[in-house]
């Protein structure tokens, strides 16, 4: 061992009520990509639109195309690593009494860790801004996410359902019906089995808007061929 691993050695071995502290190097070695730095994600996204609450609020499907194209992948395969591991074994010797972490990859909790502090929440877990209803808790993810506009692609089209059917226009058999709130907003953790392709069909308080177009993923781009995760009523 290093000098730097030796004295650690011996500080652990002597005490009796540690905290731990971890950030993004700890992930790191699950595969969770890190934000800062020259390959950082920041690098790549703004920050000030992707990890914006205000700018959420303005326009959420910023925030979703994020997270399926960056949150979700790396998610979606990360593991806890050794250190997750070396952390758990100290908390069971009762040595290590808190974690306090800057991630939101949930990799502590998933190892087995039992006292964690999320400083800046669980991308895991999806809370209801209205409700505030827990919808991910760790094992659910957003499987139909996106934002409703109208027909000028500008204004939302809220308080409405969405049908995901077989048939166009409302036909054939409904696999899946979505609530779109009041932001224009809709989303569900619910399986949805799109097989080869859903229709959607937009009811809401102006009438009701049919997709010429199949959907074949919860993601909505899919569909309609622009960039970011967007459904017009039309």
């Amino acid at each position: 061992m290093n000098d730097e691993a030796d004295k650690l050695k011996e500080l652990i071995g002597k005490s009796k009520s540690l905290v731990a502290f971890t950030g993004a190097g700890l992930s790191s070695e699950s595969g969770i990509p890190t934000y800062r730095g020259i390959n950082g994600v920041w690098s790549k996204y703004d920050p000030a639109k992707y990890a914006s609450y205000d700018y959420f609020v303005t326009d959420p499907s910023y925030y979703w195309q994020f997270f399926r194209d960056v949150r979700y992948p790396s998610l979606e395969h990360a593991r806890p690593n050794a250190a997750h591991y070396f952390l758990v074994e100290l908390e069971k010797r009762n040595i290590l009494k808190q974690v306090i972490t800057q991630n939101i990859d949930g990799l502590h909790q998933l190892a087995g860790q039992s006292n964690v502090c999320e400083l800046h929440g669980n991308t895991r877990q999806i809370v209801c801004m209205e409700c505030h209803k827990i919808g991910g808790s760790i094992e659910g993810w957003f499987t139909v996410a996106g934002t409703v506009y109208d027909d000028t692609k500008t204004s939302i089209f809220p308080n409405a359902t969405i049908s995901l059917t077989t048939g166009p226009n409302g036909t054939g058999t409904l696999v899946s019906s979505v609530e779109v709130d009041k932001k224009g907003n809709f989303y569900t953790t619910e399986m949805v089995d799109f097989g080869n392709g859903l229709y959607a069909t937009v009811e809401g308080n102006s009438g009701i808007n049919h997709m010429n177009a199949m959907v074949q993923s919860g993601q909505c781009n899919s569909c309609h061929g622009n960039s970011t995760d967007r459904i017009w009523t039309n």
